[in-house]
């Protein structure tokens, strides 16, 4: 943190200190104590001080400075303290009177806005470059005060951009800061700042963390999008690694905007447990009791620390902000929907269902001569029934909800559209006995294919190699490859492998997954977990016993 934190005199202040534990032990700060000789002569405590997060609340009423001495420990799962750290730093207190040749001027504070909360701990690759959005707002409506400085305390190597104002909103301020981190920076660093105006007024500091080689949980799967009901109520988001909630008690929410004036319409909040459930690698949460606006488009955004990795200070998944990564639309109809449902013996039914709901409500609809209807189906009765005929294979209909209206039909087709959520497609299909040469960087650090087994079981087996020892791995170019593996029927995580340094003779930077499979489709992710992006080559074989073999498909 800043060595010297300034505030104004007749003010109080709450000035953050920001702690993390690249084990993820639990921590809490406290004033020094004379008696264990840790704050020498300034060991009087300067104001009340919360221990977590460690907040220091200071009422600024004399011109000068105040020295403070904390000390910051963690704590095993027995409340024993493991380790102790001081921390001292200066308060200047100080009288920068606001300039009165201005009325427009802004007595507030600039204040923090980012997408990344305070205290929020990201994960990042060595060797990889991070790039990180902060932004300030300054508090006031038609004013003349501008940000006029980002004071920062960062880690080694990272480089800060200059300071922007947004073109819609002139009270908006942001700066881009990136890094680099070398192999050797492994564990924990943090990136203090602190926002001064052009009345040299500064705002409160806000660090967020950063912990080298450890990666963050990320999406993989949200559900469902596309066309759903107007009353859809339960949301599921997959992730590629294990995750708990998060480990902050608010400000961590998941949120729902109309597409059409980009308005915030519902909000989830992920730390409350009635509505929303945490997997290992799955969060379902609900919206009970609410109704989407037919005929509308809407967008769901998520704040950074939806999924919280259990490591270090509590790695956050990055916050999803892009308007088109998770869409859905409410069609204009309500009762019918267009539905991918296949079983037959559920076919059967809802015909009879549908076929007799139908024919009751035509003939309601019929008048008295019973040779007219007035409708947008057909003229006769004849002709209405044949519209509606079902096959075994695929549900169809050209009925629209102005004519079938029962309660009894709204609710089967509703069960038959909400029961089939889409699975995103995979662009990239192999056949077996592929090999590839493959280069991984810093803008696709993944790559991912997906395959079919169409017999009733196959020995898959997947290899990333790159036929270096590791000897001379980190000057040959080559990745570091793991391989995860996914069904893509089932949605569910199966598998991962990476070799390591299992045998040092040999090649230690490969991965290879042997999996005896059924029939399905499968979904392949390769990454690079640890310091280097580069080369491999890609081998994907299977076997299949003739005895096994099936004919049927």
């Amino acid at each position: 943190m800043n060595p010297i934190v300034e505030v104004q005199i007749g003010k109080i202040n709450t000035i953050r200190i920001p702690m993390a534990d690249s084990d993820g032990d639990p921590l809490r700060c406290r004033w020094g104590r004379k008696e264990n000789q840790e704050c020498g002569s300034i060991c009087a405590p300067k104001g009340p001080i919360t221990p977590n997060p460690c907040e220091l609340t200071y009422n600024a009423t004399r011109l000068g400075y105040a020295a403070v001495a904390l000390v910051i420990e963690d704590f095993d799962s027995d409340n024993k303290v493991l380790s102790s750290i001081p921390l001292q730093f200066l308060i200047h207190i100080v009288n920068k009177p606001i300039s009165q040749n201005n009325s427009n001027s802004c007595s507030q504070l600039p204040v923090y806005v980012g997408n990344r909360p305070q205290g929020a701990c990201i994960g990042v690759k060595s060797n990889s470059l991070v790039t990180e959005q902060v932004r300030f707002r300054i508090p006031c409506a038609n004013t003349s005060t501008t940000l006029a400085d980002i004071l920062t305390v960062s880690p080694p190597g990272m480089i800060r951009g200059s300071i922007t104002r947004d073109s819609f909103d002139p009270n908006l301020y942001s700066m881009e800061v990136q890094w680099t981190p070398e192999c050797d920076q492994y564990g924990v660093h943090q990136l203090c700042l602190t926002p001064v105006d052009s009345q040299q007024q500064t705002g409160s500091q806000v660090c967020l963390t950063f912990q080298v080689d450890i990666d963050p949980a990320r999406f993989i799967r949200m559900h469902p999008t596309g066309i759903v009901p107007d009353d859809q109520s339960r949301w599921t988001i997959e992730v590629d690694r294990d995750i708990v909630p998060p480990r902050r008690s608010t400000g961590v929410n998941i949120r729902f905007f109309q597409r059409s004036n980009n308005q915030e319409v519902y909000r989830v909040d992920v730390t409350s447990p009635s509505v929303v459930h945490y997997e290992t690698r799955r969060i379902t949460f609900y919206t009970y009791g609410h109704t989407w606006n037919k005929g509308e488009a809407y967008y769901i955004l998520l704040d950074s620390g939806v999924a919280t990795i259990n490591e270090s200070c509590g790695i956050e998944s990055a916050p999803v902000t892009d308007k088109n990564v998770w869409t859905f639309q409410i069609p204009k109809q309500t009762t019918i929907l267009p539905s991918t449902t296949t079983s037959n013996s559920y076919l059967t039914t809802t015909e009879k269902r549908t076929t007799a709901t139908a024919q009751k409500t035509v003939q309601s609809t019929i008048t008295t001569t019973q040779q007219t209807v007035q409708s947008t189906i057909t003229t006769t009765q004849k002709t209405v029934q044949s519209t509606i005929t079902i096959t075994q294979k695929t549900v169809q209909s050209t009925v629209t909800t102005t004519q079938i209206t029962s309660k009894e039909t709204t609710a089967t087709m509703e069960a038959i559209t909400s029961s089939t959520f889409p699975i995103p497609a995979c662009y990239r299909w192999f056949q077996f006995n592929t090999i590839l040469n493959l280069r991984t960087n810093a803008e696709y650090p993944t790559f991912t294919f997906c395959f079919t087994v169409n017999t009733t079981f196959a020995d898959v087996t997947i290899v990333a190699n790159t036929w270096v020892s590791c000897s001379s791995w980190k000057t040959s170019g080559a990745s570091d490859p793991l391989i995860e593996l996914h069904s893509e029927n089932a949605r569910q995580f199966l598998a991962e492998n990476d070799d390591g340094n299992s045998i040092p003779s040999m090649n230690c930077f490969a991965s290879v997954l042997s999996y005896r499979l059924p029939r399905g489709d499968y979904r392949v992710v390769i990454r690079n977990p640890k310091c280097a992006y580069g080369y491999y080559e890609l081998r994907f074989l299977a076997e299949v016993s003739f005895a096994r073999k099936d004919n049927s498909t």
